[in-house]
């Protein structure tokens, strides 16, 4: 089974549901297909808050923040 690429978000898009800036993050693809709509950015609180209702008992949220240095 080939494991999918985690999903990007870059600092350049405006949350979709808070319009904050968002910061560099990632998120599974697998999870971020569960929450978000096509062409959705959210930004991590956004994400976490939209992930919870769509979960398993026991399911845990994953992602991780990176710095990107232009």
């Amino acid at each position: 089974m080939t494991k999918l690429k985690d999903i990007k978000i870059l600092s350049d898009n405006k949350c979709d549901n808070c319009d904050c800036e968002n910061v560099p993050w990632s998120a599974p693809t697998e999870l971020w297909l569960k929450v978000c709509k096509p062409k959705e950015f959210l930004c991590p609180r956004c994400f976490v808050d939209k992930a919870k209702p769509k979960l398993k008992p026991n399911e845990g949220i994953g992602f991780k923040a990176e710095i990107f240095y232009k």
